[in-house]
C-alpha cells in the first residue's frame, strides 16, 4: 500500500496491487490514472480540477471523500462518502452524491447510481438494469424495488431509457417525490435539461446520506 500526496489539494491512499499513473499535474488540473487496484481519495480543491481516469470511466472531483477500484477487466465500483463525484463515459453521466454508490462496466461506463444502504432488491435490480439496459423486465424490477430513499436511481434512469419507457419511470419517481410546477410530465418525456435538473435540485436533500460522525472525524485526522 501507498500514500501519495496530490499537490496541496489531499491524498490518495493506494491498496496493495494497484497500478497509478500520473498523466498531469499543473496550475488547470491534476489527473492521475487508475489503471486497476483500489484508491482512497480524500481531496478539498475546486471542482473538475482533480480528475482519475479508469479504463472504462472518468471520475471528476466536485470537492470530496470517495473510494475507487478497478480490476483488469476495466469493471469498477465507485463508493462516495462526501461531496460528489460525476463519473463521465462519451455521453453517458453519472452524479454520485455522499451515501451512494454506482458499478463502472467495460465499454458502457458507470451503470445507475444507488444508495449504499439500499435493499437487497434494489442492488439486484440496478445490476440487471447495467447488464441489459433495453430489459423491460429489469427497467420494471427497478421501478418495483425503488423507494422514496431512492430517488438519485430512478432520476438517472429517467434519462437513459428509451423514450417508449420514460412515462413509467417519471410516473413512478412523481409519485415518490413529487415535481415542482414547473417541471411538467411533457417536458420530462422531452428529457429537456433544465427541467430535469430543477427536479434535480429538490431530490437532492434527500439523495446525501452523510458517513457516521466517527467515520468523518477519522478522514479529517488522516489528513
Amino acid at each position: 500500500a501507498a500514500v501519495l500526496t496530490v499537490g496541496r489539494i489531499g491524498r490518495a491512499e493506494l491498496g496493495p496491487g494497484s497500478t497509478l499513473r500520473l498523466i498531469a499535474a499543473d496550475a488547470s488540473e491534476h489527473r492521475l490514472a487508475l489503471e486497476h487496484g483500489t484508491m482512497h481519495v480524500d481531496v478539498d480543491a475546486p471542482p473538475r480540477f482533480f480528475l482519475v481516469e479508469t479504463p472504462s470511466a472518468l471520475a471528476v472531483d466536485l470537492g470530496c471523500v470517495y473510494t475507487l477500484s478497478v480490476d483488469e477487466r476495466g469493471s469498477g465500483l465507485l463508493t462516495v462518502d462526501e461531496g460528489e463525484v460525476e463519473l463521465q463515459h462519451g455521453a453517458v453521466r453519472a452524479s454520485v452524491l455522499a451515501g451512494n454508490v454506482v458499478a463502472i462496466h467495460p465499454g458502457t461506463g458507470p451503470g445507475l447510481p444507488y444508495p449504499a444502504r439500499a435493499s437487497a432488491a434494489l442492488r439486484r435490480a440496478v445490476a440487471a438494469y447495467d447488464a441489459s439496459s433495453s430489459s423491460a423486465t429489469a427497467i420494471d424490477a427497478v421501478l418495483a424495488s425503488a423507494d422514496a430513499h431512492s430517488t438519485i436511481t430512478l432520476w438517472h434512469l429517467l434519462q437513459r431509457v428509451e423514450p417508449a419507457a420514460r412515462g413509467r419511470v417519471f410516473d413512478r419517481l412523481a409519485t415518490l417525490a413529487p415535481p415542482p410546477a414547473s417541471v411538467t410530465r411533457a417536458r420530462a418525456l422531452r428529457g429537456e435539461s433544465g427541467a430535469l435538473q430543477r427536479w434535480r435540485t429538490d431530490l437532492e436533500p434527500a439523495w446525501v446520506i452523510d458517513p457516521p460522525r466517527w467515520r468523518m472525524v477519522w478522514n479529517r485526522l488522516r489528513r
